[in-house]
Formats: structure tokens, sequence, C-alpha cells
């Protein structure tokens, strides 16, 4: 569909193995994560780069410790706890989308 509407932002994906190959390959960029494991609100004034959609079944508590730990991911939950795939991936791009997108006040 973006690419049939000719939109100018197409996100890249990519699949890692394991988490720890993820934050080094990320380790310059903010990445936002949403989860349950956190109670943190949907924050939209931080910038992102990356958007970390989990496996089906969640992130096991080895990952969500990995991801909590780390300083350039960012958990944040949202009013939808658990998303399959094709919700998750339009809902955080549309957030990735905005912020990249606000005009300055």
């Amino acid at each position: 569909a973006l690419i049939q509407s000719e939109n100018p932002y197409l996100p890249v994906i990519k699949e890692f193995n394991c988490i720890e190959d993820l934050l080094k390959v990320k380790k310059n960029q903010r990445i936002l994560c949403f989860s349950t494991e956190t109670d943190e609100d949907l924050q939209l004034e931080t910038p992102y780069h990356s958007l970390l959609v989990g496996p089906e079944g969640g992130f096991s508590l080895n990952e969500i410790e990995l991801l909590k730990n780390s300083e350039n991911v960012v958990l944040q939950r949202c009013n939808i706890p658990i998303m399959k795939a094709e919700v998750a991936v339009p809902f955080g791009l549309g957030h990735l989308y905005n912020q990249h997108n606000k005009k300055s006040d």
C-alpha cells in the first residue's frame, strides 16, 4: 500500500536473530519498543530512529532485561497492550513519522 500510494517514507525492515545483534547494529540510534513490561506511557516528545517489533509470543525474560538495560532502547506502554505485527508496524511507524515531521512552535 505504501508503494501504491507513492508514500515517500518507506520503512526499511531488518530481521535480527537475537537482541544482542540488534543492539550492536543500532547502538547509536534510539529505538522505540512497545511493551507490556513497563509502566511508562507513550511519549511522543523523544525522537526515535527505529521501531522494534517483537516476536509472536513476546520477548523472553532475558531479552526484556537486555532491552530495559540498553541506553538507546525506550520501552513504552501504549493503550493497546498486545498487537499483532500487522497492527504494530503501522501503529509504530505512524508515531515515528509524526516525530520526524513535527513543526517547531
